[in-house]
């Protein structure tokens, strides 16, 4: 099993190359990691472990300017993190969070103490108050994991050359895709369609 420490601090670049299969997925909830490799997966709705600036000017320097700190303007909630919230409200205040903010042993991820140290996780550049780098509906400052959608996309161009040439039969696991959030089956259907027409 590959958890997430395999993986520290790689949240937003492709890093190696897929093989025979890759994860194109909407589910924000990081799972996918505790199974595959991040250069195998694609979250097209980002995923709620990784942070970026609110600020979308800042973020976007963070993308370009590759900081090791922030692969991809990207950096991880550290694991033990924990959000302090009134439970009578269901507010999350400013101030300390329930659980502290702590590096990783051995660890060169910007997940210690600067991010996290309060209840409201803050730019690793600006200081800004962070967000988690999910899509929602209606958003104009998530910033796509382009690291990810490269590999994906260059996957997809491999199997689609590939695989006629080769032979090779391809198959396309459709896992719990409903109807309201098309994201995963258009896309589904987009990649047979194209492998069909080779």
């Amino acid at each position: 099993q590959h958890g997430h420490a395999s993986h520290e601090p790689d949240p937003g670049s492709g890093g190696g190359c897929a093989g025979s299969f890759f994860t194109f997925t909407s589910n924000v909830d990081a799972h996918s990691h505790h199974v595959f490799h991040r250069h195998e997966i694609y979250e097209c709705h980002g995923n709620s472990e990784s942070w970026q600036c609110s600020d979308r000017e800042c973020a976007s320097h963070l993308l370009e300017e590759d900081d090791p700190a922030c692969p991809g303007g990207r950096w991880r909630a550290p694991p033990a993190h924990r959000f302090k919230v009134d439970k009578t409200t269901m507010d999350a205040p400013d101030g300390e969070p329930a659980v502290p903010a702590v590096s990783l042993v051995g660890s060169s991820g910007p997940h210690d103490a600067s991010a996290f140290a309060r209840n409201w996780p803050r730019c690793m550049r600006c200081a800004n108050l962070a967000r988690p780098a999910i899509l929602m509906f209606g958003d104009r400052d998530y910033l796509e994991d382009d690291a990810a959608s490269c590999a994906y996309a260059d996957w997809s161009e491999s199997v689609r050359k590939l695989a006629p040439s080769m032979g090779l039969k391809v198959a396309v696991l459709e896992v719990g895709c409903g109807a309201n959030v098309t994201t995963v089956r258009s896309e589904a259907e987009r990649f047979v369609r194209e492998l069909s027409t080779q």
